[in-house]
C-alpha cells in the first residue's frame, strides 16, 4: 500500500486540479516501473495498492526504492522545488492471508512509514502467528 506524502497539503495549497495531475503523474511513474503481471490500482484518495506476484521482499524493496527515486524527480508544484515523496507499507502473502488481512497489515506498515518521517518503506511485522 502506498500514498503520496502530504497530498492534502498539495490539494489545499495548489488546488484540486494540481492534485489530480499529481495522481496521474504517480500512476505514470508506476506504469513505467512495473511488469505486465503486476497489479496497480488506486485504493482511494491518494492511496494505491500494488500487488507483485512471484516477487520476494528484497526485489520488492528495490523496486519501491526506484519508484521513490523516480517520483522525487517531480516537483511538488510549479512554484516550489521540493519533490514529491511516497510512503509504502509492505506485507507478504502467506497461507493464512485473506484480502482483508493483507490490506490491514499493509495499512499498519504504511502508518509506520509515515510515523517514521514519510518517504519510507516499512515492512509489516506480525506480533504473533495467530
Amino acid at each position: 500500500m502506498m500514498d503520496i506524502d502530504n497530498f492534502k497539503v498539495f490539494n489545499d495549497e495548489f488546488g484540486h486540479s494540481f492534485g489530480d495531475q499529481l495522481l496521474v503523474t504517480t500512476s505514470n511513474v508506476f506504469e513505467k516501473a512495473i511488469r505486465e503481471t503486476d497489479i496497480f490500482a488506486r485504493y482511494g484518495g491518494d492511496e494505491f495498492i500494488l500487488a507483485l506476484p512471484n516477487t520476494n521482499q528484497e526485489n520488492t524493496i528495490k523496486l519501491l526504492s526506484r519508484i521513490q527515486q523516480d517520483m522525487s524527480k517531480h516537483a511538488a508544484s510549479p512554484s516550489t522545488d521540493f519533490s514529491v515523496t511516497l510512503s509504502f507499507g509492505l506485507t507478504s502473502l502467506d497461507e493464512k492471508s485473506t484480502v482483508d488481512k493483507l490490506l490491514n497489515h499493509a495499512d499498519i506498515a504504511l502508518y509506520q512509514a509515515k510515523n517514521a518521517g514519510r518517504n519510507h518503506i516499512e515492512v509489516y511485522q506480525a506480533l504473533d502467528d495467530n
